[in-house]
């Protein structure tokens, strides 16, 4: 929530905690090299035995929505990926995998949107895209911000191991979180020399 707020200027309508099946994290949208190697995106994997991922699921009005779209890159960088999360309320324990168990008939299910990769290109039967093999290492600062959103969200203990455990770029200088913290103290209108 702080990215939205704090970064984009951008106050959700609601936001909530989400699994989405069949879809995993990638690391697959380059960066600059030693800085920012790589950014985030939504990978669909149909041959998933996992759950799937969890994330952050926002309501926005169609100005921040187009707000959003703009200071991601879309459709340069990232696509937009029609998919249908889960909403679930995060307890940092196992809350995701319940909702997920729960819908067994699609039912709990909401329309929405994802960013993907550009390079990306799906059909029914195959994805052809990068492995996780493949993924190039965030920086550390990158991979604190989305520690920081999984445990303001708490979404699932399991998800929030994951990605303590990615590897990431321990040469990146990275920048992500810091630039976080100076709009989050900008935002509170806490100045500093």
């Amino acid at each position: 929530l702080a990215t939205m707020r704090a970064l984009r200027q951008i106050n959700p309508l609601a936001s909530t905690a989400a699994i989405l099946p069949k879809h995993e994290l990638a690391f697959d949208i380059r960066g600059t090299a030693f800085l920012e190697p790589s950014a985030a995106s939504v990978r669909p994997n149909p041959a998933a035995t996992s759950v799937g991922m969890n994330g952050v699921l926002y309501t926005l009005t169609p100005e921040d929505f187009s707000r959003v779209m703009t200071t991601e890159g879309v459709p340069f960088v990232y696509r937009l990926l029609r998919c249908r999360p889960i909403p679930y309320k995060g307890n940092s324990q196992d809350a995701g995998l319940r909702a997920f168990l729960q819908d067994n008939n699609n039912n709990k299910r909401v329309d929405a949107f994802c960013l993907t990769a550009t390079t990306t290109t799906t059909t029914t039967t195959t994805t052809t895209r990068a492995t996780k093999k493949n993924d190039i290492p965030p920086s550390k600062s990158y991979m604190s911000v989305l520690q920081r959103g999984a445990r303001e969200f708490q979404l699932d203990a399991s998800y929030q191991l994951v990605l303590k455990q990615y590897k990431v770029d321990p040469y990146a200088l990275g920048g992500s979180a810091e630039a976080l913290d100076l709009a989050e103290r900008v935002d509170r209108g806490t100045w500093f020399w």
